[in-house]
């Protein structure tokens, strides 16, 4: 990887796309970001050696071939608000974007990778929105994989459960089309999640269980760096059936391989719930603040599932009676930012303690 990265500008959009998704992942998000803006700006302008983040018209005065670009704009885009956690930043390029943009599959994705940070943060009123605001003549909008993601993902959120994974079940039998840019995270990857957690929050852990096992252990196998929030989501899973041990071996694994990303604080929060469940008062406590601190603004809605450890932390510290009041104010939290589904999950944690 290290000779590669000695020239980035040489690198054509989607090349240089699918390095920093690797880069990302390795939780290198400055070095991503660098690799993209000098493979835009030698596309965009023609000047490999312009300073990363300068702009100019093009060299030849011709529009810029925006669907070849693609893969560069959107990866960059993912990358400020999950690599660096910039999220102002990346609604800003967001914004610019839909009003430069003109070719249709370019703007389709970007109104679905929206769709997806907005839900992604919590604000899951606005995801939708945004989705059903898409003009008509871009149909391809509402319909592409990462926008179906967001859709369950925030139906979720409002009680739709059900509704919510069989979107998902459709988009994953229908299949990625081909050709789609690649983007942070990647369609298939999302949808299995956003399922993976519909499902959860409908109260069916052991279909969630056997969706997401289906996916980890299928042929053919996934990448490594998408096999690790995948174990993240089998942990939660085999947690919410009492399968405590073979929770927290997965845990392990995800949050090793999560070091440096945006889901690093969620595998975190999870070895804290599991350690908390098992009586590892140390162990809890470490891991809670290492979910503390990185936590990211981009993965609001996903850091609940760190703070459902917080209750079960402080009844192993402090006693049930404290544990409760924990969960009560995570289910507060979970409400003022809409997100109803783990609002509910933190109540039923106040009954159970």
């Amino acid at each position: 990887m290290t000779s590669r990265l000695q020239s980035p500008s040489a690198l054509g959009a989607r090349a240089a796309a699918s390095l920093a998704r690797d880069l990302v992942r390795a939780g290198r998000p400055d070095e991503a970001l660098t690799v993209l803006d000098r493979a835009l700006d030698r596309a965009v302008h023609g000047a490999p050696d312009r300073a990363p983040g300068t702009r100019g018209g093009p060299a030849d005065g011709a529009p810029p071939d925006e669907p070849a670009l693609a893969p560069a704009l959107l990866t960059r885009i993912a990358t400020l608000n999950f690599g660096l956690g910039r999220v102002d930043e990346a609604d800003r390029e967001f914004a610019a974007a839909r009003r430069r943009v003109r070719d249709p599959g370019l703007l389709a994705a970007l109104v679905a990778q929206q769709a997806y940070h907005l839900a992604a943060r919590g604000e899951c009123r606005r995801a939708l929105a945004l989705l059903d605001a898409a003009a008509p003549g871009r149909p391809a909008a509402p319909a592409h994989p990462i926008a179906v993601a967001a859709r369950a993902t925030a139906i979720a959120q409002l009680g739709r459960c059900r509704q919510a994974a069989a979107l998902c079940d459709a988009a994953l039998d229908a299949g990625v089309p081909p050709g789609l840019p690649p983007v942070i995270p990647e369609p298939l990857p999302a949808l299995l999640a956003a399922r993976h957690a519909a499902l959860l929050l409908a109260g069916d852990a052991a279909g969630a269980r056997a969706g997401i096992a289906a996916a980890v252990h299928g042929e053919p196998p996934p990448s490594r760096g998408d096999r690790a929030p995948l174990e993240l989501c089998l942990a939660q899973a085999e947690r919410t059936l009492g399968a405590v041990a073979a929770a927290t071996r997965l845990a392990r694994s995800a949050e090793h391989d999560l070091a440096g990303t945006w889901l690093h604080a969620v595998a975190a929060g999870e070895l804290a719930h599991l350690a908390a469940l098992r009586g590892d008062r140390a162990e809890a406590e470490e891991a809670l603040a290492a979910a503390r601190r990185g936590a990211s603004p981009a993965a609001r809605l996903a850091g609940f599932w760190a703070e459902l450890a917080e209750p079960w932390v402080a009844a192993l510290r402090d006693g049930r009676p404290a544990g409760a009041a924990a969960a009560l104010a995570v289910a507060g939290r979970a409400r003022a930012t809409g997100a109803h589904g783990f609002e509910l999950l933190a109540l039923h944690d106040v009954v159970r303690l």
